[in-house]
Order: structure tokens, then C-alpha cells, then sequence
């Protein structure tokens, strides 16, 4: 009987080898670690037709129901993360493909940390003064920056990842407002956050981090007026999905 083929997927940094102790699954698979992106579709069906096991590490690699009819080993597709929007789930379960996803203690506080260095590093424009720094340059075009003291957040999706990054604003001594379609003022006043109506957000808000889910009622939840109600110079974070 052949060895069942693993293939982790979207390695992308490089770091699935040392993140983990293969041993005990090479001792019974074949392990097979891809960093590179796929072109197409017809790529990906070629890589992995002989895959018994495929773990993507993340979302960049899309399995279509097109895709998943052409890998006829497939058992079992673990994704590395609380969910995923690139899984035709339907059709998997009509394949009796399996599909599982990981948590863990740290997925939140990473989020959030990024979230806020996003923050800091657009108010410092770090960006601009590490390119300028590379370039040979010192503080020619940078400008000054901005202390978050003072200023407001906005946070769009007050659950646990919004009242993390609420939390580190107010260490930081922030104004922290909030609005999703089903804050409550109650929910908003136990995290220590105002809330506020889409469009105050929107206006007076200095920083706007997006900490919502992506479904049909939250797509395209920020747009063209969202945007242009701004303030001359505010940021956007958008540390959730693209499609928000």
C-alpha cells in the first residue's frame, strides 16, 4: 500500500519546517512543503493530483469546486486559521473531503498587535522614513508625524479582536469610539468604548481599524461615502478582509 502524500501549501516565508515536529507524520506520509505561488488553476490540479492530505497555510491558494472535482485522492484539507473565505465547504462535504481549521491562544493578539503597528507606523510614517533611510537619505520628505495621544479611533466590529486593539489605543491614551450593526451601547460601554453611528465614525475619527467578519451583510460595509466623509488625513487599518 502507498504512502499517503502531505502537501502544505503557501509557505510563502518559509516557515512550516521549522514551526512544527514532522517526524511522527513523516514516519507514515510523504511530506511535501510548496512555498511558491500557482499560476492557475490547471497548475494547482497538477500539483497536488496525487494529495491525500493538503494543509494551506494561507488564503492566497483558491479551492473552487472546479479545482476540488480534479484532485480525486483529496481526504482531508486543514487550514491554518479560525476560518477561511478561498473553501468551497459545500463541495467538499458532497466529496466527503474533510475540512478542519486551528485556533489558538495567540491568533487574537496577533491580529490586534499588527492592527496597532499599522496605526503607529502611518502616524510616524515609518514606511516613508525606512525607504528614505535605505535611499540614503535622512529626514528629506518625511514629515514630522502625528501622536496617537489625544486622537480617536474608530473601531468598526466591537468583538474580541475591536476590544484587544481598544484596549492597547487606550494605553496609549486614545479616544476609542466604536460602531457594527449590532453594538449595543451597553457592549460598548463594558469594553470602555463610546459608541457612535457609522457616519460620526466615519467623520470624526482620526484612525479607522476594521475588526469585522466577512459576510453578505458586512461586504462592501465601508464605501465610496464611508471614505469620502473622512477627515483630510485620517487612516485607514484593514486588518480583516479585503472585500469589507
Amino acid at each position: 500500500m502507498s504512502r499517503p502524500i502531505v502537501v502544505v501549501l503557501d509557505d510563502s516565508q518559509r516557515v512550516a519546517r521549522a514551526s512544527a515536529d514532522w517526524s511522527a507524520l513523516e514516519a507514515r506520509a510523504d511530506l511535501r512543503i510548496l512555498s511558491e505561488a500557482f499560476a492557475s488553476e490547471e497548475a494547482v490540479a497538477e500539483a497536488l493530483a496525487d494529495a491525500d492530505i493538503v494543509i494551506p497555510m494561507r488564503e492566497r491558494t483558491v479551492f473552487t469546486g472546479s479545482l476540488l472535482s480534479r484532485l480525486p485522492r483529496l481526504r482531508l484539507l486543514a487550514t491554518t486559521g479560525p476560518r477561511t473565505s478561498t473553501l468551497d465547504i459545500a463541495t467538499c462535504t458532497a466529496r466527503g473531503v474533510l475540512v478542519t481549521n486551528t485556533g489558538g491562544s495567540q491568533v487574537g493578539a496577533a491580529t490586534a498587535e499588527l492592527a496597532f503597528a499599522l496605526i503607529l507606523a502611518s502616524a510616524r510614517s515609518l514606511g516613508r522614513a525606512d525607504a528614505a533611510m535605505h535611499a540614503g537619505g535622512w529626514h528629506q520628505g518625511v514629515p514630522l508625524g502625528e501622536v496617537v495621544a489625544g486622537k480617536r479611533l474608530g473601531i468598526v466590529g466591537l468583538g474580541k479582536l475591536g476590544q484587544r486593539v481598544a484596549r492597547y489605543a487606550k494605553a496609549f491614551e486614545m479616544e476609542v469610539a466604536a460602531w457594527s450593526q449590532n453594538l449595543t451601547e451597553e457592549t460598548a460601554a463594558a469594553a470602555g468604548v463610546r459608541r457612535v453611528e457609522k457616519s460620526e465614525l466615519f467623520a470624526t475619527s482620526d484612525v479607522i481599524s476594521l475588526h469585522l467578519v466577512l459576510s453578505d451583510r458586512s461586504r462592501g460595509v465601508v464605501g465610496e461615502a464611508e471614505l469620502a466623509a473622512m477627515k483630510p488625513g485620517a487612516c485607514l487599518v484593514n486588518t480583516a478582509r479585503g472585500p469589507l
